[in-house]
């Protein structure tokens, strides 16, 4: 065979398996638009999938769960807490930080009007400093998605984790570029 024709072979499998890398990379980034979308359209919020970061809500929810949220109305929890239940929700601070708690109580001024919720961690002892106000409110967590599978998905978030998945890519394309220039430089034999 000459050396012309095996490298029409090793280029050929080098296309069909970065084909092949594309396509499932494809395929991952759809079924999970696809489910991203069906989740906030069924729950009816922009937010129905979040991860638990922290250790605040032992024993109900641990650290790295992935949560299912649906949007609700204020009166909703009001009634779910006048009823015993006390709804677990999902508030974003005045820091832009999302806090998974449980509804402690409500807050009323001297008049009668709602002013908020008073939230707690079921694993703090004391409620929250900050009172959720019902612009706050992203949803209630209705049910546990994945147990600890979202400890993966906070370390890449954070900063390590992103740099260790950038450096990951770059020597990836470093190495790819390099088997590529290396076939460059071979001297072609005509047949």
């Amino acid at each position: 065979m000459s050396v012309k024709r095996e490298e029409n072979i090793k280029n050929k499998k080098t296309s069909k398996g970065l084909f092949t890398l594309f396509l499932v990379f494809l395929l991952v980034v759809s079924v999970y638009a696809v489910g991203w979308l069906s989740l906030a359209y069924t729950f009816k919020t922009s937010h129905p999938v979040t991860v638990v970061n922290g250790h605040s809500m032992l024993p109900t929810l641990n650290h790295g769960d992935i949560v299912i949220l649906k949007s609700v109305s204020v009166k909703e929890l009001i009634e779910d807490f006048k009823k015993g239940k006390k709804d677990i929700i999902v508030y974003k601070t005045k820091s832009g930080r999302y806090i998974i708690h449980r509804i402690y109580d409500l807050k009323y001024d001297e008049n009668g009007k709602f002013l908020g919720f008073i939230v707690k961690g079921d694993n703090n002892p004391i409620p929250d400093p900050e009172l959720v106000t019902p612009e706050k409110i992203v949803g209630k967590v209705v049910g546990r998605l994945v147990p600890y599978l979202g400890i993966i998905i906070i370390f890449v978030s954070s900063p390590i984790g992103y740099s260790l998945i950038l450096i990951t890519i770059i020597l990836l394309v470093i190495l790819i570029l390099l088997d590529e220039l290396k076939g460059l430089g071979k001297p072609k034999s005509e047949v």
